[in-house]
């Protein structure tokens, strides 16, 4: 089962007869074997998963985010885990007469609110694929650096901000 394990995970030290070898790898391409990334996992020890917690899994403006986080977390040999955060509503407050609300996550879909809601427009594929790019690094030891994502943010005034209250006097 030694000589199986390590065929099947590219142990340079391995050394078996050609024919056998190859017996190995043509077995396990017809069985369907793949390995375990959980045992993969404990040898290097590192799992190669990458953890993003978001405000609502539903709204479609984080679509994008994950979309550039996947991307490149797929190009860089990882996984990634998506995770919700609970993101202010049922708490009666009024607005934006008791409080202003802006986003930090445009989608057209803001502007059809019962309270259209103020944003501000963010790069986001561009900003997951650099959160991934500086947490590999982190993990791999790298030094520290800044990230630098050039594309701008917009904001999209609308009807969830109100004026600040006039002084009284």
């Amino acid at each position: 089962m030694s000589t199986v394990s390590r065929v099947l995970n590219g142990d340079p030290a391995q050394s078996i007869r050609p024919e056998i070898y190859d017996r190995i790898l043509s077995t396990a391409r017809t069985q369907g074997y793949r390995p375990n990334a959980l045992a993969r996992a404990l040898k290097r020890r590192r799992t190669g998963a990458l953890a993003f917690v978001i405000p609502l899994l539903r709204n479609p403006i984080w679509v994008r985010f994950q979309r550039g986080a996947l991307q490149r977390a797929s190009e860089r040999g990882y996984v990634v885990m998506i995770m919700e955060e609970p993101a202010l509503r049922g708490s009666g407050i009024a607005v934006p007469a008791e409080m202003s609300v802006v986003s930090f996550d445009e989608d057209e879909c803001l502007a059809f609110l019962d309270v259209p809601v103020t944003s501000v427009a963010m790069p986001l594929a561009e900003l997951g694929s650099a959160a991934v790019d500086a947490l590999i690094a982190r993990i791999e030891r790298k030094p520290a650096s800044d990230v630098m994502v050039r594309e701008p943010m917009r904001l999209l005034p609308r009807h969830s901000v109100s004026h600040p209250p006039r002084p009284t006097g």
